[in-house]
């Protein structure tokens, strides 16, 4: 059992990354590219 939870954890956070990274994603697409704020969320992630 000990084996199987750092692996379970993993997976979680990359589920977790994931769904963040497709908000984000989904989040660009209501900003328009000449929006300072999509600058700076493009210099960030």
């Amino acid at each position: 059992m000990l084996c199987e939870k750092p692996l379970s954890f993993i997976i979680e956070i990359n589920c977790f990354m994931n769904l963040i990274c497709m908000m984000f994603d989904i989040s660009l697409l209501f900003l328009k590219k000449s929006d300072p704020l999509y600058f700076m969320l493009s210099l960030i992630f």
